[in-house]
């Protein structure tokens, strides 16, 4: 009889072993369809509210560059309503481009929200298989000792442990069910689809190198497209513009006399204006304007006679002083928010380097935890073709092979939670980079022998070489305020004799000018300097191509290539 119990319990150990060896992660058992991880991203785009909403923004910010665009130049009245007239267009330029921006760095944020959402559904999915399997194979052990118990082949105690496991095993496909069917709700109610039915997943692994050289393009592709430091430097840009067109706006209505007077930028050695030197002559050209309306004017009258009328009594509303109302201060203000803006730019710039080199260290250690579990897999899966071996020869029992099964499949689950949580840090650092990951992305699992960087090399990337401009432009208004005169200085390109306006794709605005003279156009077509560049030319001989630096004056900056940027 002792024989008999021994192998009674040889069999339930077996059984109870196998059990546990068939939660292998598998494609889900159901018939339910099939939803690919890229038709997930695809509809969730679509349907995302977030991009709707942008998208709807966007018309909306071309509309109001249109209407910018329509407006008429105001005659000459108060600084306040010249300033704000003068500024609506590139403000509304501004607004569009970051829109366009922003959808794009959206679309990326969208779609590793659904990403994640997709793996945890699949892990969830996987875990409820396995639930399943377990809960069947528990159920036949369950069976088979209630079997042999009324044959008296096994105990009361043997019969109460099968129940209880099936109890168990009942209890944990349930939970299974539930978190699996979650999952399915939080992905259905970021993609906008029903996902109650019972939908299968699948996910394709992929790596990709992190090595320090790929670190630097990162930090390149973020400072490049980085929505906050995107913004930063159109705020710098506006800010440049604003002080641009008040000093343009002081000369038009004073005269180059006056406004020369606060023409310099008193600059101290770390770029910042020296202000008490600034206010001293801007308060003197203040004092010059009303001086001009202090004291008399003298008009001949009938009978040779003189009369005296003081300046004031032909004042109009927006002469002399009158001109400035409450903004006396525009240009010392609009030059303390440009410092400002250069402050925040900087720092904003410091941030997202920071931020990518932070994220590029947590892809580097959710990299190696990852690199880790295939090695113990690759170690598992050797110990089991060993054992499988062994068991052919009668050197280790069916219970031992199993055990050893056991110890595989769970390697094997730990890799797929492992490549999860890698692959969650890839797509982050992808879309604070841009998009720069998912061009070096290679199918599979990071080959043997796992030889990658460490990522603990110097994080300072190689001195670049500082872009030197190629000169200086300039875009000046005349009369009427419905035309502006553009010029050049391409001081940095010897043998330039000419210059010619185009459009970014290509379009020619009127024909080349000697570079001495001035180009003359409607204000329209300098509505939007950034879609602008400048050929420089000898003769007919194209010596560089420039992009345009600033508003309302600043530098040409060499063209980026195709596909420099995004």
């Amino acid at each position: 009889m002792t024989v008999k119990y021994t192998r009674i319990l040889s069999i339930c150990l077996a059984v109870s072993v196998a059990v546990q060896a068939a939660a292998l992660p598998v494609a889900h058992a159901a018939n339910g369809p099939l939803l690919n991880m890229q038709s997930a991203l695809d509809i969730g785009q679509k349907n995302s509210p977030d991009l709707q909403d942008l998208a709807a923004t966007l018309d909306q910010k071309k509309i109001e560059l249109q209407q910018a665009q329509k407006v008429k130049r105001a005659k000459p009245n108060s600084l306040a309503k010249n300033i704000d007239v003068q500024m609506k267009v590139p403000t509304a330029c501004s607004a569009l481009s970051r829109t366009e921006r922003e959808i794009k760095l959206k679309t990326l944020s969208v779609r590793l929200d659904i990403e994640k959402m997709y793996m945890n559904a699949y892990l969830a999915e996987v875990a409820y298989d396995n639930a399943v399997r377990m809960q069947a194979d528990t159920r036949k052990m369950r069976d088979d000792v209630r079997a042999k118990n009324r044959f008296g082949l096994a105990t009361d105690d043997q019969v109460k442990a099968a129940e209880e496991a099936m109890e168990k095993a009942d209890s944990e496909v349930k939970m299974a069910e539930l978190a699996f069917k979650g999952s399915r709700l939080d992905l259905g109610g970021k993609t906008g689809l029903d996902l109650e039915a019972d939908y299968r997943f699948d996910i394709r692994k992929k790596w990709a190198p992190l090595d320090q050289g790929v670190l630097f393009l990162l930090l390149d592709r973020a400072e490049q497209t980085d929505l906050d430091l995107y913004k930063a430097v159109e705020d710098r840009k506006l800010a440049q513009g604003k002080v641009n067109a008040t000093h343009q706006i002081f000369q038009r209505k004073f005269g180059w006399g006056t406004a020369r007077m606060v023409a310099g930028m008193y600059t101290k050695p770390d770029g910042s204006t020296d202000y008490p030197a600034f206010m001293r002559d801007y308060e003197a050209m203040l004092q010059n304007v009303k001086e001009k309306w202090e004291w008399f004017f003298f008009f001949p009258a009938p009978w040779i006679i003189i009369l005296p009328i003081p300046k004031p009594w032909l004042q109009g509303e927006y002469d002399g002083l009158r001109f400035f109302e409450d903004i006396r201060y525009s240009l010392p203000v609009s030059m303390m928010d440009l410092d400002k803006a250069k402050l925040k730019e900087a720092d904003t710039r410091k941030n997202v380097i920071n931020k990518i080199k932070k994220s590029y260290l947590d892809a580097k250690q959710t990299e190696e935890a990852y690199i880790q579990t295939l090695k113990a897999r690759d170690v598992a899966r050797e110990q089991l073709r060993a054992a499988e071996s062994k068991v052919k020869f009668g050197k280790i029992t069916e219970e031992e092979l199993l055990k050893v099964r056991e110890a595989y499949i769970k390697k094997e689950q730990t890799v797929l939670s492992s490549f999860v949580a890698y692959q969650s840090m890839l797509s982050q650092l992808d879309a604070f980079s841009g998009g720069a990951i998912s061009q070096r992305y290679r199918p599979g699992e990071i080959p043997p022998p796992y030889n990658v960087d460490s990522g603990l090399g110097p994080m300072k990337p190689p001195a670049a070489a500082a872009v030197k401009p190629l000169g200086k432009w300039k875009l000046k208004e005349r009369a009427e305020s419905l035309s502006s005169e553009f010029s050049v200085e391409p001081d940095a390109v010897p043998g330039v004799t000419h210059f010619q306006l185009v459009t970014k794709d290509g379009k020619s605005i009127g024909a080349a000018a000697p570079v001495k003279e001035k180009v003359i156009h409607l204000n329209l077509v300098f509505a939007d300097l950034q879609q602008l560049k400048v050929i420089l030319l000898n003769g007919s001989t194209k010596l560089a191509e420039a992009e345009l630096e600033g508003m309302g004056e600043g530098l040409l900056l060499p063209a980026q290539k195709e596909g420099a940027t995004p």
